[in-house]
């Protein structure tokens, strides 16, 4: 039996990158309505949105092959242009949200970091200056620029570059202002300023385990705190389940419709990370190579430049990793 019932207008599951987001959205919208966000670790942002635990990328259609895919002949922009106008909007939302105080140093959150594709061979290199030719000419990918020749491979990529080939076919499209972001950071300062509000309230150690709808058409949501093995509900107008591998669970909970159908593997990224001071500095970039062909967009090799707690860091990946859980 739940020894409290407590109530809050909106209950956001999942303290990552989207419950802060959606959080400050719903405290402009709706003024002193109470928010509450729940999350099942002791700190916030510590799981999938945690700078360790993602590439990082700013994605903004300017290297991500996959969403430029080669259809009869002709490049598929469309997707590449969808996602750098979100991109961009996403960045002027979090620009907003420094000038409104409630992201405090966006430095750490934000870095500019040039974006480059890397492709191999005859075949990849004629797609790869296709896909330049059909960017170029929108207003986002005007000033990406491509090049087969090793040399000016070699100024954009040094390190990538050391002991190849002069013979290979080789071909690269750069973009200077692209950016690293360290969502996890986002998160973090998006919920210290949530957290100083009146009408809101952060709650960490406590695990949402069932979801159901009331007869009043309300939802109760059932919590049990994980440090002192509490067991308590919240009954809610609203809510959001941004719990990364949580969601799948919780949503068959909550029996609605669009629920069902849906499945996972868990299979997670692993990065190798590079430690060496000297190494670190020869690269300068987020360089996205091409997956096999009929390979899913996770095999797509990376070689990533991060910014993390105000160091330069050296991420290479990902290999496919089995995980118990989802992140």
């Amino acid at each position: 039996m739940a020894k409290t019932i407590k109530h809050s207008e909106f209950v956001l599951i999942g303290g990552g990158i989207m419950s802060a987001t959606l959080a400050i959205l719903l405290f402009e919208k709706f003024p002193g309505k109470k928010i509450t966000v729940l999350e099942k670790l002791p700190k916030m942002a510590e799981e999938s949105s945690e700078a360790w635990n993602n590439a990082g990328t700013g994605h903004a259609g300017n290297c991500e092959l996959n969403y430029t895919p080669e259809k009869k002949g002709e490049i598929d922009i469309s997707k590449a242009i969808d996602i750098s106008e979100q991109f961009n909007d996403t960045l002027e939302f979090w620009e907003n949200c420094a000038d409104k105080g409630y992201i405090k140093n966006l430095s750490k959150c934000i870095n500019k970091v040039p974006h480059l594709s890397f492709v191999e061979g005859k075949k990849n290199v004629a797609y790869l200056e296709k896909r330049w030719k059909a960017l170029k000419e929108r207003p986002h990918f005007k000033d990406m620029l491509f090049s087969k020749d090793i040399d000016k491979i070699k100024e954009w990529i040094p390190l990538m570059m050391q002991g190849r080939s002069e013979k290979e076919a080789l071909a690269a499209t750069y973009f200077e202002n692209g950016y690293d972001v360290n969502f996890g950071e986002v998160a973090d300062q998006l919920f210290r300023f949530l957290g100083k509000q009146p009408n809101v309230k952060l709650i960490n150690n406590s695990n949402v385990y069932n979801l159901q709808k009331t007869d009043n058409k309300r939802w109760l949501v059932s919590v049990k705190g994980q440090n002192v093995g509490k067991h308590w509900k919240i009954v809610s107008n609203y809510v959001f389940i941004g719990a990364g591998g949580g969601a799948l669970p919780l949503l068959e909970k909550s029996d609605i419709k669009e629920a069902r159908g849906y499945g996972g593997f868990p299979i997670s990224g692993l990065w190798l990370r590079c430690t060496n001071p000297e190494i670190i500095e020869q690269h300068q970039a987020k360089v996205y190579g091409k997956a096999k062909k009929g390979s899913p967009p996770m095999s797509v090799p990376h070689m990533d430049t991060r910014m993390i707690n105000g160091r330069k860091e050296l991420l290479f990946g990902p290999f496919a990793g089995f995980t118990t859980k989802f992140l």
